[in-house]
Order: C-alpha cells, then structure tokens, then sequence
C-alpha cells in the first residue's frame, strides 16, 4: 500500500484525489512511497487535513452538486485526531476544572 492509499483509507470516504495528493506534497510525503508503521501518525495528520477541508466545501456543476455529510466529515476528523492527539483539529470546547485557584 502507499502513502496516498493509506490516506484515503484514513478518511473512509469517497474524496477528491487531487485534494489527496495536494495535502500529501503539502506535507512533504511522497504519495508513492510504500506505506509503514513509522508513517502512521503523518498519514493520519494529512487524513485529517483532508477532512477539515471537506467540512465546509460542496462541488457543483451545472444541474449536479455533491455535499459531504459535515456531521459525519466532523466525528471521522474527532476519532482521528482524538487518537493520534491533534488537538487542532478539536472543535469542541475543553472543560477544565479551575476551582484549585480559589
């Protein structure tokens, strides 16, 4: 398997393949290289990418227009992010406990 299959593999769903190979050079991998244990946690970073930038876009030409579910787009990006530890890509508000500074 290579990079570039790995990351379409991470995102689990249909997604613009050139949208795939412009966050894989953007990321300074190699879309062709073959895919290994060592490249999990970048694979999953450009994975993540991807899917932050499907959340907010649509394709439409002429009569046909294709939209992403954004729901299910944001709990695919949350897993992924939740388990590699990306908080950036977190949406969600951190509730932290502050009442040790009274």
């Amino acid at each position: 398997m290579t990079v570039r299959g790995a990351v379409l593999a991470q995102c689990a769903i249909e997604v613009n393949e050139d949208l795939v190979d412009l966050e894989i050079i953007n990321s300074d991998l190699n879309g062709v290289d073959t895919y290994s244990n060592d490249l999990e946690k970048e694979v999953a970073y450009v994975a993540c990418k991807v899917l932050q930038s499907l959340i907010y876009s649509s394709l439409k030409e002429g009569d046909l227009t294709i939209t992403y579910d954004k729901d299910l787009l944001q709990k695919r990006l949350s897993y992924l992010s939740g388990k590699h530890g990306f908080d950036e890509f977190n949406s969600q508000p951190k509730v932290r406990n502050k009442s040790y500074l009274w």
